[in-house]
């Protein structure tokens, strides 16, 4: 499969560090203006548009600054190219709307780039979900905190990094609609800039509480100001309570408890997100799923951030 990679500002290691033999990196190109990408795999180009026109790549990889990211994805859809985009796929609704649009009238494939999933200990509480009945998932919280470190200087704008809600907080609310399988109803939501060191608008702090179909629960926090020393650069858990059971994971380590008792499971090995991707791609299934999953989450990043600019609660 040929390969273009547009932009150098997400996680583009998702896709060079797993290709297989039958996947080539044959070009890249800037996203916006200003943003240095330079790969050893691939010929460069200045003009991301110029690139797909004349390389006619069969996948677009698109981690370009994230408010800018939904341009490069809409066009790579309507050339017929699959896409593998940093989350959130847009910044504004409306954009979205335009993504969900060409998808729906492409024959191509659509992922988002919802790599923390497939590590270890969040594959290993899915896998057990998949075959252990926790009953009627009741509450799921979870947790992202990370170092707050040196920012690209495009973070610290609202347009061009879209806001820490659908930037990190966009894997917790996949992870709450991924294990609930709930459709989001209510949210409520804050978050504040106060002590982002000096980086303009990026907000250091955010709580979201979400209602989910059924009545059940969930929470998200956010934070920047996890502390340099800390022995890794972020935080992740997630806790997730059945009427039969809770399973959580934390530190590395999955926990359950149930009518057994209190166990850790052992966690299983983790798959690798962009060969999954190229997996269903070539075998012709789960199109649906990646894209949906993609642009649900998408949705409800931008309804959260919205909720927490207005400070209401808002009906998903």
């Amino acid at each position: 499969m040929k390969i273009a990679v547009i932009g150098s500002s997400g996680h583009k290691n998702y896709v060079f560090e797993t290709l297989d033999r039958q996947s080539e990196i044959v070009a890249y190109a800037p996203g916006v203006e200003g943003e240095e990408v330079s790969y050893e795999k691939g010929r460069a180009y200045g003009n991301w548009k110029t690139l797909i026109d004349e390389v006619r790549p069969e996948m677009v990889v698109n981690n370009t600054w994230y408010g800018s990211a939904a341009p490069v994805t809409l066009y790579a859809l309507k050339k017929g190219c699959h896409v593998f985009a940093e989350k959130p796929l847009s910044g504004t609704e409306e954009e979205l709307a335009q993504i969900d649009k060409a998808w729906k009238e492409s024959s191509v494939y659509l992922g988002g780039m919802f790599g923390i999933s497939y590590e270890s200990p969040l594959h290993t509480v899915n896998e057990y979900l998949k075959s252990h009945d926790l009953g009627d998932i009741r509450i799921i919280n979870t947790q992202k905190s990370y170092k707050l470190g040196k920012r690209a200087d495009f973070c610290k704008d609202r347009d061009t990094y879209t806001g820490t809600i659908p930037w990190v907080g966009a894997h917790g609310i996949d992870w709450i609609y991924r294990y609930g399988k709930k459709q989001f109803r209510t949210v409520t939501a804050f978050h504040s800039a106060v002590g982002n060191g000096g980086n303009g608008s990026l907000e250091s702090i955010a709580v979201c509480a979400f209602k989910l179909e059924g009545e059940a629960l969930a929470t998200l926090t956010i934070d920047y100001l996890r502390p340099g020393a800390a022995e890794t650069h972020g935080d992740d858990r997630t806790r997730i309570v059945g009427t039969k059971g809770i399973i959580e994971a934390q530190g590395g380590k999955v926990t359950v408890v149930d009518d057994q008792g209190t166990r850790e499971l052992p966690l299983l090995e983790a798959p690798l997100i962009f060969p999954e991707f190229l997996k269903d791609i070539r075998a012709g299934k789960g199109r649906e799923e990646w894209a949906h999953h993609a642009l649900y989450v998408t949705e409800i990043c931008l309804k959260t951030r919205l909720a927490a600019d207005r400070e209401e609660s808002l009906t998903l």
